[in-house]
């Protein structure tokens, strides 16, 4: 049986192709059969396998066949189409093997994007449901697992539950950040805020007539509060225990460190915390914008760098909230800077290859907040910061004069309006979509 030009198939979600030189590419057939008996035993299997076969020209022929496992993870996903005003649906391919890409555009139903190689700033863990990856220059938010073996893979190993930081444990919240890095958690939001007393009482309505039910309330609602969903295998479990280690560490009050207890409670906080419409903590008033940037993330230092300013006594943190943002959102945010810091494009660029901490930081002692938290974060130039202020946020943490650890406002009077960009502006829209 010759092969007629060039051609492959697709068999329950694999790819199957010879390894000779180029009678065989890339493209897709919804089946394949053979009245090779090995082969069609092979096409059977029902796992991810690429096969290789050693004769190029004649399958029926071929009677070594070498099997090697590939794992593919496989997405459901969409892009926010900014010209159009509308959302379009992909497929979403990642090759964890290799660490390649390939993306599928369903309304077409042609291939957008061939087997080509991931960004390096992805990793395999930046891929579960609910994560916006860049690739290319567009952010796909991945909605729902495209396969069961997708769904099963990644279940178990990306399971999500929400910690809960109040009171008097919020003062601690750039070491609560810390450890959770260091126990290798991602970070899928984040946000300080203030729950009204209606709100706290329905959240602890099934405690309504017991001893708990105003301690519950009032904890709550007294003072901000900050919410994370994290993601890791096992999340609920490992969260109970972080749970524990924090409390014990901090001496923490019951109540005051706690974490969803199963799925469906996992789900109702974050409906509760990230999809409702809460009292903002941002005042608005002697402040200055903190950007913590995705490398440190990446890094794992996200903790250390909001230790840092918490151990700045001239600022307090008013306002907290993660943030992933699209380039038409991070070149309008920086849009002041243009013309004035060097590297523009490529600091536009940095900020949307991950999640980004933005913080709302307001003068405890001084009326010139900006100039302050500017001198504590040192000069954006790493190599002279590390020179001249060794002691400074960029100094310890950033590496260049794009990835230099944070961004911070400038301009006096910039304070007030970069702090609105992200608590008002972003944060509200943030929670409509």
């Amino acid at each position: 049986m010759q092969i007629p030009g060039r051609f492959a198939w697709k068999v329950e979600g694999a790819e199957l192709s010879t390894a000779s030189c180029d009678v065989v590419q890339p493209g897709f057939v919804k089946s394949w059969t053979s009245e090779n008996a090995e082969i069609k035993a092979a096409l059977q299997v029902k796992t991810r396998r690429h096969f290789l076969c050693s004769i190029p020209c004649d399958l029926s022929a071929c009677t070594t066949m070498q099997a090697i496992r590939e794992t593919i993870y496989s997405f459901k996903a969409r892009w926010f189409d900014t010209h159009a005003q509308l959302n379009r649906q992909y497929n979403v391919r990642y090759f964890v093997d290799t660490h390649n890409v390939e993306i599928f555009d369903t309304k077409t139903s042609r291939l957008f994007l061939k087997k080509s190689d991931c960004p390096a700033t992805l990793s395999a863990k930046d891929f579960f449901i609910g994560s916006k990856v860049l690739i290319y220059g567009r952010h796909f938010e991945l909605q729902d697992y495209l396969d069961p073996f997708t769904a099963e893979k990644l279940g178990r190993q990306q399971q999500k539950s929400v910690l809960v930081i109040k009171a008097d444990m919020v003062r601690n919240i750039g070491a609560v950040l810390d450890f959770l890095s260091h126990q290798q958690f991602a970070f899928s939001a984040v946000k300080m805020l203030q729950v009204g007393r209606p709100h706290a009482e329905k959240l602890f309505e099934l405690l309504r007539g017991t001893s708990e039910f105003d301690t519950r309330v009032n904890q709550l609602a007294k003072a901000p509060v900050v919410a994370m969903e994290l993601v890791q295998e096992n999340c609920l479990d490992k969260l109970k225990q972080v749970v524990n280690s924090l409390s014990s560490r901090f001496n923490a009050q019951t109540g005051e460190i706690e974490s969803a207890a199963s799925v469906l409670e996992a789900q109702q906080l974050r409906s509760f915390y990230f999809e409702t419409q809460h009292a903002p903590t941002a005042i608005f008033e002697n402040c200055t914008c903190c950007v913590v940037l995705p490398h440190v993330f990446k890094e794992g230092l996200v903790g250390e760098v909001v230790s840092a300013i918490q151990r700045d006594g001239s600022v307090h943190i008013a306002a907290m909230e993660l943030f992933i943002l699209d380039r038409t959102t991070a070149a309008e945010f920086l849009e002041v800077y243009e013309g004035v810091v060097p590297h523009f494009n490529e600091s536009v660029d940095h900020f949307t290859t991950g999640p980004c901490l933005a913080m709302e930081l307001v003068g405890q002692h001084t009326n010139d907040v900006v100039a302050q938290f500017r001198a504590s974060a040192g000069p954006w130039d790493v190599e002279m910061a590390k020179e001249l202020k060794p002691q400074t946020i960029r100094a310890k943490f950033g590496h260049d004069r794009v990835r230099n650890a944070v961004h911070c406002t400038d301009l006096a009077e910039d304070g007030v309006l970069e702090s609105q960009y992200f608590f008002d502006i972003l944060s509200r829209r943030q929670v409509r979509s």
